[in-house]
């Protein structure tokens, strides 16, 4: 955490791989860090937290290097990984673990220039690079085949009614 006013590093939060991505999920008081050991660490930023990491989204077989928030759910998640995939999240959907909450992708959505071809092994030729969740646009990737990927992205996940 840093204070902006005095410049100075309040707080810091340390994971036990390297943070490629990051993006917040404001009403939930977490942050959805992309990691180099495939997985996605929802961590809790507030001072009072006990944890540094409250769940873990694994699915992704390569790196997650980008992120975005579901423009429409406080629930949802968008990650593209350099596994040539981008997965949608809703970090409601979990189970206990012995290392604690992890969640699974709802969906998986592999770039259209692979289709026919097969899965590439590590992504290569496909990885994805960059993910927007828009909400009139939808799920936008670009990635390493040099081609901007538009899936719908509407509605896929329902706010959950209270």
């Amino acid at each position: 955490t840093w204070d902006l006013p005095t410049s100075t590093c309040v707080d810091t939060r340390s994971t036990s791989h390297s943070l490629l991505s990051l993006t917040a999920l404001p009403s939930l008081s977490l942050l959805a860090a992309g990691t180099s050991a495939r997985h996605i660490a929802l961590i809790d930023p507030r001072t009072s937290a006990t944890t540094v990491s409250a769940m873990t989204l694994r699915g992704h077989t390569n790196a997650v290097v980008c992120l975005a928030a579901d423009p429409e759910s406080s629930y949802g998640l968008v990650s593209g990984s350099h596994d040539g995939t981008c997965r949608i999240w809703d970090v409601r959907s979990s189970r206990s673990e012995k290392g604690g909450r992890v969640g699974e992708s709802l969906y998986v959505v592999e770039r259209e220039s692979l289709k026919g071809e097969g899965r590439k092994v590590g992504g290569e030729g496909v990885k994805v690079f960059g993910v927007v969740w828009d909400k009139d646009v939808g799920i936008v990737s670009g990635g390493e085949d040099k081609r901007v990927q538009v899936n719908r992205g509407k509605g896929i996940l329902a706010e959950k009614a209270v």
